[in-house]
């Protein structure tokens, strides 16, 4: 006579339960991994976009060039933003490199910035809070 204790009866059920669901659990999984990846980049992205406005509104990046009375001219060629400064001392660089440029050469009469990554982008991030 053959005598199942709960244990064996639980343990056996466990194992017909998943073998018989095996590709909706995996699916279920699947799923799972890729609304949670969503949700993750929904956050981060919501994150920056608050930095951006916050930098915007608070018009960070003309204070990075010494703010508006030290800007005199401004354009945009290709990669690179020409400006006319009325003090170059006044440029916080390290501030300038978080907003996305590269490289600076400092000219007699202006400020090339170089910027590798959408300079038009950049650009107006610079300039887009002057009235």
């Amino acid at each position: 006579m053959c005598y199942y204790t709960l244990m064996n009866v639980i343990v056996v059920l466990e194992r017909d339960f998943f073998l018989e669901n095996v590709y909706w659990l995996a699916g279920l999984g699947a799923l799972l991994l890729v609304a949670l990846f969503f949700l993750i980049d929904h956050f981060v992205s919501a994150h920056q976009l608050k930095k951006e406005a916050k930098m915007r509104t608070d018009k960070v990046y003309i204070k990075a060039l010494g703010g508006e009375e030290n800007v005199l001219g401004k354009s945009l060629e290709g990669s690179r933003i020409i400006v006319t400064l009325k003090d170059y001392d006044l440029v916080d660089k390290d501030k300038l490199r978080d907003y996305g440029v590269s490289g600076f050469v400092k000219m007699s009469d202006h400020l090339v910035m170089v910027i590798k990554k959408d300079p038009q982008g950049v650009y107006e991030k610079l300039f887009s809070s002057r009235p």
